[in-house]
């Protein structure tokens, strides 16, 4: 059976309210914890802590995910392992355990054409902190144009596609499918997920 899950950053509410809502509609939920930048700093979501609370509280599973900037080619190849760090850092501190699924958001224009080496080094540094539950999250052009080389990623992490406007993800054998960034008129983007990747 497929369901669905919502993923949320600090545009959405953090209330408990709204977790109500999401939960009306949705197994699920994918918190934005972190993000990388060009200039070596690093953002964590202000409303991250409070959206892993209230959501706990309607979710059984929630995930996480680090919105990717990080380029070997243009920063040096330490800057993927750099961001992968921050990530778990924030990961631990707001206490959630190894058992959380990790997601890799990679759709930031700056990045290289081939992405898949850079995105290895994050999933390495994961993997090796002991978080095996990984997922990479891009566009279906990503994958199609091999600017992802899904065959080449480490750890067969789930696969995360986000096309809108169609009747199917347009990549075979995607895990899950963003659909939507307004899923029943609450201004949030939802995914089937036919792997059962929250579950």
């Amino acid at each position: 059976m497929t369901t669905e899950f919502a993923d949320i950053s600090s545009f959405q509410p953090d209330t408990l309210d709204y977790m109500r809502k999401l939960h009306n509609h949705a197994t699920g939920l994918f918190v934005k914890l972190t993000e990388g930048s060009e200039n070596g700093s690093h953002y964590v979501n202000p409303k991250a802590g409070m959206q892993l609370l209230n959501g706990f509280e309607f979710f059984k599973s929630i995930g996480v995910y680090h919105y990717f900037r990080g380029n070997s080619q243009r920063y040096g190849m330490n800057d993927p392992v750099n961001e992968a760090k921050w990530f778990v850092k924030n990961i631990i501190k707001l206490g959630l355990n190894r058992d959380t699924v990790c997601a890799i958001d990679v759709e930031d224009q700056s990045l290289q054409y081939n992405v898949t080496a850079d995105i290895n080094l994050f999933l390495d540094y994961l993997y090796q902190q002991g978080f095996h539950y990984l997922v990479v999250y891009a566009s279906a052009s990503w994958f199609n144009s091999q600017r992802i080389k899904r065959e080449q990623l480490k750890y067969q992490p789930a696969i995360w596609v986000a096309t809108y406007g169609v009747n199917q993800p347009g990549v075979d054998n995607a895990q899950t499918w963003q659909y939507t960034n307004n899923g029943y008129q609450l201004k949030t983007d939802f995914n089937y997920d036919f792997a059962g990747i929250l579950s």
